[in-house]
């Protein structure tokens, strides 16, 4: 069996000459590399910071506009016939649509031509959906009327 590791002892011994047990040398560290040559006094460096004009940032392509995108509502056009006839054929879907077209008038008048062409959308979506039911129900009471 083999009894415990003991530490070897380096060549020139753990302390120094003249030390005591109480006290142990601190270890050395190589010396740090000289920025300056002998003699002479090490100074701060020198900065001057270098004015230069603001780089503007690349301007992205200007857009460019589709059918779609184009301000409907503007002032010559009005879009109040579709909604006035969906309000015959289904009265909540036209009511709804005749408000979207409004707003839309009032959108194009203050210049929000996004918000505009959203309006002007979204109230011929409802009122083609509202064209569609009237006319479905009308269909469906005709062929009952009929048959009955």
């Amino acid at each position: 069996m083999v009894g415990p590791v003991q530490p070897v002892e380096p060549a020139g011994g753990w302390r120094t000459p003249g030390s005591t047990p109480a006290t142990v040398s601190p270890r050395r560290r190589a010396p740090l590399p000289r920025t300056t040559t002998p003699g002479t006094v090490a100074r701060p460096m020198d900065y001057t910071p270098t004015l230069q004009a603001p780089v503007a940032p690349p301007q992205p392509p200007a857009p460019t506009a589709s059918p779609q995108t184009t301000a409907p509502a503007s002032a010559g056009e009005s879009h109040l016939l579709l909604p006035m006839f969906a309000c015959l054929c289904f009265l909540p879907a036209g009511i709804w649509s005749l408000i979207d077209a409004r707003q839309a008038q009032r959108y194009a008048a203050a210049g929000h031509d996004d918000a505009a062409v959203r309006c002007v959308q979204n109230s011929r979506t409802v009122a083609l959906a509202g064209i569609g039911l009237g006319l479905a129900v009308a269909v469906v009471v005709l062929i009952l009327a009929l048959n009955g």
